[in-house]
């Protein structure tokens, strides 16, 4: 399994119904934490232009796209 890293999209496994997030929806990963446990902050988008950021355990998402960048 990949773990996740900034900028990868990601596909929530689980309902998040007091954010309004249902399992399924793709989101963009903003930051990461490795420690004590990974956790990463994600954004979700609606089909407007509403948009909702979670702090999520590792194992509340799975990586649907890797994207590479260089680091600066």
């Amino acid at each position: 399994m990949t773990r996740p890293a900034v900028n990868n999209s990601v596909r929530l496994v689980r309902d998040l119904p007091e954010l309004g997030l249902t399992s399924g929806q793709i989101g963009a990963v903003k930051c990461v934490w490795r420690e004590p446990h990974t956790a990463c902050e994600v954004e979700f988008r609606d089909r407007g232009t509403f948009t909702v950021r979670a702090l999520l355990l590792e194992d509340a998402v799975r990586v649907v796209h890797v994207t590479m960048r260089a680091d600066c």
